[in-house]
């Protein structure tokens, strides 16, 4: 065995784990919806968030930091977390922000009225090798089981009481959220 022959078996698991994920882009697709109903019962959670507000579910290697990669939760592609912005400037590595209703990639360090789109891009080879050993944040089916398990957990006390609106604005929300989670196409 050489250096390129493991090299190729590593390219071959990140195009295994690709495919795994986009085999279960229907259950991916009910993500945003159950992270919807089980955010604020016990804490308000920003992960969740970006899965209801833009489609992205973060995959984390430290729970402290950003997201390594994200799935997409409309394609079940694993996107980046980061990704170079080059447009007549210089390249810089940057946090992307994701435009919900069309679902490209807005570079957040403009003014948001400045609509530069761009398009995912996939995840780096190193951030989706190390899910091979990390295969339950992958598991579509274990992530959405417990997202519904807590979204029918009563709402904590102090977040109903410090938060009074919030069940009557989760319930407007979910009155006209999908099921089933579609990106917005132009």
């Amino acid at each position: 065995m050489d250096a390129k022959e493991i090299y190729q078996d590593a390219q071959n698991v990140v195009g295994k784990l690709r495919d795994y994920s986009r085999s279960q882009v229907q259950t991916w697709k009910r993500i945003p919806r159950l992270a919807l109903q089980s955010d604020g019962i016990g804490g308000f959670s920003e992960h969740k968030q970006r899965a209801y507000h833009s489609g992205f579910w973060g995959i984390y290697n430290n729970p402290s930091q950003l997201p390594t990669c994200s799935i997409d939760l409309d394609s079940g592609n694993i996107v980046n977390t980061y990704c170079p912005f080059t447009a007549g400037r210089p390249s810089k590595d940057a946090l992307f922000f994701f435009d919900s209703p069309n679902g490209k990639i807005v570079d957040y360090w403009r003014d948001p009225s400045d609509r530069d789109i761009w398009e995912a891009v996939p995840a780096r080879e190193d951030a989706v090798l190390w899910l091979a050993l990390n295969m339950h944040m992958l598991d579509a089916k274990k992530i959405a089981d417990e997202l519904e398990k807590e979204g029918r957990e009563p709402i904590h006390k102090l977040i109903s009481d410090s938060n009074p609106g919030w069940k009557s604005e989760k319930r407007k929300l979910l009155e006209n959220f999908p099921i089933l989670y579609s990106r917005k196409k132009l």
